[in-house]
């Protein structure tokens, strides 16, 4: 009598198994049923909701979000965007270097790589522990500075595609180094934050080529802007011997590049140019950075549209 009891408790658990199991599939199929109900649309702006994380943080390196723009065409051939922990780049296959790398500087990001005792030493070594000479004569060196990235690791650092851009001589890198520490002092001194975008101006008819295929810039710059003051302006390095570097407004570079620096920026703004310190003693806490002229004749780049805008955000994807 025993054995017949407990063959209908396991009969009674068996059926109880399969109404679950019937009711676990019914459910499966009433979402799926669910899901195939939203529009193309809908499901997208789920998708999109569901990781918005990495995209800021791409973006946050934009002022206002917003990341250079290619006018000229022939920049946008096989040019794509790349996003790491610190700074964004435009990379172009055809040059082998960036287009332009974005990045902000702030008071936070410079205290988590350096302290006041020791800001000089650790900067010198930072910028200069990736200067590479190569074969054929030029200085490799790196656009964005690994002591402003502080979660990014040397060996991911020294293999970032397009981070590097040849020099002709150590006087003009030696120079760059300069201007790299001087801003760093006006993010210190005057506890702002700094946007910056770097990259090279490929002008010459004929250009070098290094041995390693990397195409050699006719001139080098360096473009800021301080929100919290309005101060902006960029340095213009030309890459040879002789020339001397000078300060610029961002027009005079959009008119020579083809790239609309700052798309969030008036034309006014953009024509605004300040004097910009070359050593980082010309910078005092009490002393904000003087006004300098006002570009009434280069021909800034023309301004771009909210779809546009639009599209290009979407191509930047976090890369950890």
């Amino acid at each position: 009598m025993a054995l017949r009891k407990r063959k209908v408790k396991s009969k009674a658990k068996s059926q109880y198994a399969k109404g679950n199991s019937i009711k676990i599939l019914l459910a499966i199929i009433a979402l799926v049923s669910f899901i195939l109900a939203f529009s193309f649309d809908s499901l997208n702006k789920l998708i999109v909701g569901i990781q918005p994380i990495a995209n800021e943080r791409c973006l946050q390196e934009f002022y206002k979000e917003v990341p250079p723009y290619l006018n000229k065409l022939s920049l946008s051939q096989q040019s794509y965007p790349l996003c790491f922990d610190g700074f964004n780049l435009m990379y172009s296959e055809l040059s082998k270097t960036a287009l332009w790398i974005a990045e902000v500087l702030t008071p936070h990001r410079l205290s988590l790589t350096t302290s006041d005792q020791s800001l000089a030493l650790n900067s010198n070594r930072n910028m200069r522990h990736f200067i590479k000479p190569t074969n054929d004569g030029f200085y490799l060196w790196q656009l964005a500075p690994m002591g402003q990235n502080s979660n990014l690791s040397e060996d991911a650092y020294s293999s970032a595609a397009g981070t590097q851009i040849p020099f002709v001589s150590k006087a003009k890198l030696a120079l760059f180094e300069q201007i790299e520490e001087s801003i760093r002092a006006i993010v210190r001194e005057h506890n702002v934050s700094v946007y910056m975008i770097t990259g090279p101006a490929f002008l010459d008819r004929t250009l070098k080529i290094t041995q390693d295929g990397i195409m050699v810039p006719t001139a080098i710059y360096k473009v800021i802007y301080i929100p919290k003051t309005g101060a902006i302006g960029a340095y213009y390095v030309p890459n040879d011997l002789s020339s001397s570097p000078r300060l610029v407004s961002i027009c005079y570079l959009e008119e020579r590049l083809g790239i609309n620096l700052f798309p969030q920026l008036t034309e006014d703004e953009k024509r605004n140019t300040y004097k910009l310190p070359w050593k980082k003693m010309d910078i005092q806490a009490d002393q904000p950075l003087e006004y300098l002229y006002w570009d009434a004749q280069s021909q800034c780049e023309e301004d771009i549209s909210e779809s546009k805008i639009e599209t290009l955000q979407k191509q930047f994807k976090f890369m950890s």
